[in-house]
């Protein structure tokens, strides 16, 4: 148990380090321990889990999925597909589940559970607000999904969950994060 505690910390560590070039204030412990999940925990919970691990290497699928397996995640390395130019993985707990979808070069992270596109928000806003990253714009334009966009071009989107999402109150949401390259 000792040496899983401290795999996960210098994973932790490593990836934290690897993003002080994005936002030296935010506080990426509060990230880290915010990825650990537990069995029974709730959506809520488990769609902070997520949204922390891919807020945590936005920009590398390979970081997020190390992050998700050391938090507790069931990661099988049957878990993606591709098709043309897009390939994904999801991984799934308690009904609760991640995308990390790319096409091409361009990545992004999608998860998805039962909660309200307020709750969602909610979630989000305080993972922030406790990692003290506090650079981000909150906007929402009318019909316009919520949308949190950072300096370092990192974008979240809070949506309804499934193939087609919308903005208005749903009961299941979902957390879309992003790197957008210019």
């Amino acid at each position: 148990m000792y040496k899983q505690a401290l795999k996960y910390s210098l994973v932790c560590l490593v990836l934290a380090s690897s993003l002080t070039k994005q936002a030296d204030a935010q506080d990426m412990s509060v990230l880290a321990e915010n990825t650990k999940i537990q069995l029974s925990s709730d959506h809520r919970d488990l769609m902070r889990s997520a949204a922390a691990a891919c807020l945590m290497a936005p920009e590398d699928r390979a970081s997020v999925l190390t992050t998700l397996k050391l938090g507790g995640w069931n990661v099988t390395d049957d878990a993606g597909a591709k098709v043309g130019d897009e390939e994904w993985i999801e991984i799934g707990h308690n009904d609760v589940w991640i995308s990390l979808i790319g096409i091409n070069d361009d990545f992004f992270c999608d998860v998805q559970g039962d909660i309200s596109q307020a709750a969602a928000l909610a979630e989000v806003k305080d993972l922030l607000a406790k990692a003290q990253w506090s650079d981000w714009t909150v906007t929402r334009e009318d019909g316009e999904c919520h949308s949190l966009v950072q300096e370092s071009n990192i974008g979240i989107y809070i949506t309804s969950s499934g193939n087609d999402p919308v903005c208005t109150p749903q009961p299941h949401s979902a957390i879309r994060i992003s790197s957008q390259k210019n």
